[in-house]
């Protein structure tokens, strides 16, 4: 197997002799958001003879509806429930949240940004808690954290998962997302989620323990933030419990089976 992961790699993959092996194009987002991507290039890549893997629905629609592949096989991440874990707990004493914040524009941090300031307005004593790899608070072409977030810069992975637990909400405010993984991460650690509609998260609003907020729209997140942050402690618990349950079904052994599987099928194709 040759496995492309990226679209400059496709590029590379292709040009390879079939003695190489069999050729499957992983994609985990629609480059063409990112800021350095070409997207005439991107998009040839998409038309390219290999099997594509994909790790969301929404990127399989892409493939169906946008270039005609309908042989496009979905493996979701998966995220380590062992390592991303929490015991049953209650709301917090101060309301707290949490998000990761970056200054790539389509992560949203400006969004999620002027939420957590609405929100603060209704709620004085808010907690905010951020971490992520900038490793200053603004920029002049970026977003700028609140001098009262909490924020930590490239944590150690070990760190991460009481990071979550501290928090009754997570946030993710993206414009885009491939699939989401944070998301699944603080829903492991029994955290509600408030999300746009990006990448994974209509499907883990289906399943519970996540709440869609529109795009582009800071009043609009910071409604759905503040309904979790004031619901009484045993509705907040259960909707932690639903978070938890729904993070069990995308267990990363599993998703290793089903990404195992893809590949076998790519292999007997040839």
């Amino acid at each position: 197997m040759v496995i492309a992961t990226y679209w400059k790699t496709a590029q590379e993959v292709l040009a390879l002799s079939p003695t190489k092996g069999a050729k499957a194009y992983l994609l985990q987002h629609f480059e063409v958001v990112f800021i350095h991507s070409n997207e005439d290039e991107v998009r040839q890549t998409w038309t390219y003879p290999m099997r594509k893997i994909v790790v969301a629905p929404w990127l399989k629609e892409i493939a169906e509806h946008e270039f005609g592949d309908t042989s496009a096989i979905y493996v979701p991440n998966g995220v380590n429930t062992q390592d991303f874990s929490a015991p049953p707990r209650q709301k917090c004493i101060r309301p707290t949240v949490g998000f990761v914040f970056s200054h790539v524009g389509f992560k949203g941090s400006d969004i999620a940004i002027e939420a957590f300031e609405l929100l603060r307005k209704e709620i004085p004593d808010l907690r905010l808690i951020a971490f992520g790899n900038s490793w200053k608070r603004g920029l002049k072409k970026g977003p700028s954290l609140p001098k009262w977030t909490e924020y930590q810069v490239l944590p150690a992975q070990n760190k991460i998962p009481d990071i979550y637990s501290q928090c009754d909400v997570w946030v993710c405010a993206s414009r885009s997302e491939g699939f989401g993984l944070p998301m699944l991460e603080a829903m492991a650690c029994r955290t509600p989620i408030v999300s746009t509609p990006t990448g994974i998260a209509p499907l883990l609003a289906e399943r519970g323990g996540l709440r869609l907020a529109p795009h582009e729209d800071p009043e609009g997140l910071a409604l759905e933030i503040h309904h979790i942050l004031k619901l009484p402690t045993n509705e907040w618990t259960k909707l932690s419990q639903e978070a938890y349950a729904t993070a069990q079904q995308f267990d990363m052994e599993e998703s290793a089976c089903l990404f195992e599987r893809a590949l076998e099928t790519v292999i007997a194709e040839q």
